[in-house]
């Protein structure tokens, strides 16, 4: 299968408060979806929550012309959901306000947001060197300091999207594959040291 010959859409959703239609979006949701609602202490966390799941199913029915409330999930062993009796592939990520989602017709897709913290150079650096691959180490220490937080987020974004693809959580090592750590148009794959990994290096 030609990745570059799939359907991709991606989605980005504003979590506010004054946005989300809680009532609306609750009434969508399946049982046990309600129940991790509930499970939210803060109200901010538990709508957050019913706004990302109930714009899941209003984007995923439309496109497979069903009603959002009537779709069934099915997870993997590592917690990785798809839907049910379909082919198509999504991915959710969330952060703070703001959310995003990932759409394809086949392929397995993945995709990550994280609200940037700004934070002294030596703690990236401890996260770094505990995660992330020789490659990407040397590629984060050779940026200069001003770009060194945004280089830092792109590859933790990139590394968790390519985890999330792959279908094995956490349980696959951060550092057995790279990515690039530059702007957007450079955002790929360099290379995968696992033999669990099909994503395309470009």
């Amino acid at each position: 299968m030609d990745p570059c010959a799939t359907r991709i859409e991606v989605w980005r959703l504003d979590l506010s408060s004054n946005n989300i239609d809680v009532p609306r979006l609750r009434a969508l949701l399946s049982g046990e979806e309600l129940s991790r609602a509930d499970r939210f202490v803060f109200e901010a966390d538990r709508s957050r929550f019913i706004c990302c799941r109930g714009a899941l199913r209003e984007i995923l029915a439309k496109r497979i012309n069903r009603k959002p409330s009537e779709l069934s999930f099915d997870y993997n062993e590592k917690g990785k959901p798809s839907l049910r009796a379909t082919s198509l592939e999504f991915n959710l990520s969330h952060s703070g306000t703001r959310a995003v989602l990932a759409v394809s017709d086949r392929a397995p897709v993945g995709i990550d947001i994280e609200k940037m913290r700004s934070a002294k150079h030596a703690s990236w650096t401890q996260v770094a060197t505990r995660f992330f691959s020789s490659r990407e180490i040397a590629a984060l220490t050779a940026m200069s300091e001003k770009d060194h937080e945004a280089g830092f987020f792109a590859c933790w974004t990139r590394k968790e999207a390519y985890i999330k693809a792959v279908g094995e959580g956490l349980s696959h090592p951060l550092d057995s594959f790279d990515v690039s750590l530059r702007d957007r148009k450079s955002t790929r794959l360099n290379s995968s040291h696992s033999s669990v990994s099909r994503m395309p290096s470009s």
